[in-house]
C-alpha cells in the first residue's frame, strides 16, 4: 500500500514538474516575441 503511494506521489511530481517546465518555457517563447515585436 505504501509502495503503491509513493509512487503514485513520484509520478503526480513528474507531472507537474512537466507542467511547470512547459509553462516556463511557453511563457519565455510568448515574452521573446513580445520584444522581438518591441524592437521592430
Amino acid at each position: 500500500m505504501t509502495e503503491k503511494q509513493n509512487i503514485f506521489k513520484l509520478i503526480i511530481l513528474m507531472i507537474v514538474y512537466n507542467i511547470f517546465k512547459t509553462c516556463d518555457r511557453f511563457l519565455d517563447f510568448l515574452f521573446m516575441r513580445n520584444t522581438q515585436e518591441y524592437q521592430e
